[in-house]
């Protein structure tokens, strides 16, 4: 018999119904002939037009988001240098550090992304990004708000080396998902989409800084909280986890 086989997990959602909407040609066809549906190569072009539809609908816009919070946790370093330093209520000023200090503290984190950016791929397969991937999001979220509290050069330090500790996943495993729910020629024009984006996260970013520091002394301390609250609401769900979540049987 021959053997069908599979390259992502769209092949899953073929049904009966869906098998019967794409039937061998009726040239191809011979009485006794059992016609055999491949779920790569037959798909019905409604159902492969519906199903695109419902996953750009559940990826992209979150994909979007997600990146452009990833791309705020990167610009609001160097936000919080200069906000308030009018008023001697800068980063540098209350906790007193010397500019090669925030130098080192704001590398750190691209240091820990290097290291762990291996490490974090391979607990992505271990785990399913449906789970890895809230979990690396709440962890950078948090850490951004626990910023706020930040008395010392050290712990500022400390908080940064673990922001990229959590962000060295995201990337990867935004693009590992792709190869899982779309096809080669599908995943390009999406991609470069989301990548697109992210720059605007840092736009934004000098924007939401520049409204903080109208909130009152030591804006800088409201810039980690409000930027780092939206990641952590990502233990809601993100991933598809069944196929109803994609095409209603």
């Amino acid at each position: 018999m021959p053997s069908l086989t599979t390259k992502s997990s769209r092949s899953q959602f073929v049904t009966s119904r869906d098998a019967s909407a794409c039937p061998i040609p009726p040239d191809d066809k011979k009485d006794g002939d059992i016609g055999i549906v491949n779920a790569e190569d037959d798909f019905s072009s409604a159902a492969e037009k519906r199903l695109l539809r419902r996953l750009d609908l559940r990826f992209i816009p979150g994909f979007i988001l997600v990146y452009t919070l990833y791309f705020f946790a990167a610009a609001n370093i160097g936000n919080v240098r200069i906000l308030n330093a009018d008023t001697g209520d800068s980063l540098l000023q209350v906790l007193k550090m010397m500019d090669n200090q925030f130098s080192l503290a704001a590398i750190s984190s691209t240091v820990s992304y290097a290291l762990f950016a291996i490490p974090s791929n391979y607990l992505l397969k271990c785990m399913s990004p449906q789970r890895w991937l809230p979990f690396i999001m709440f962890g950078w979220g948090a850490t951004e708000m626990i910023m706020a509290i930040s008395q010392n050069y050290s712990t500022l330090l400390g908080l940064r080396f673990l922001l990229g500790v959590f962000q060295a996943g995201l990337v990867p495993g935004m693009t590992y998902t792709f190869t899982i729910w779309y096809r080669l020629r599908e995943r390009g024009v999406r991609q470069s989409l989301i990548l697109a984006t992210g720059p605007l996260g840092s736009a934004f970013g000098g924007v939401i800084a520049y409204a903080v520091g109208s909130l009152g002394l030591e804006a800088w301390r409201w810039l980690f909280i409000i930027e780092g609250a939206p990641p952590c609401l990502s233990l809601l769900t993100l991933l598809p986890r069944e196929s109803r979540v994609v095409i209603p049987r």
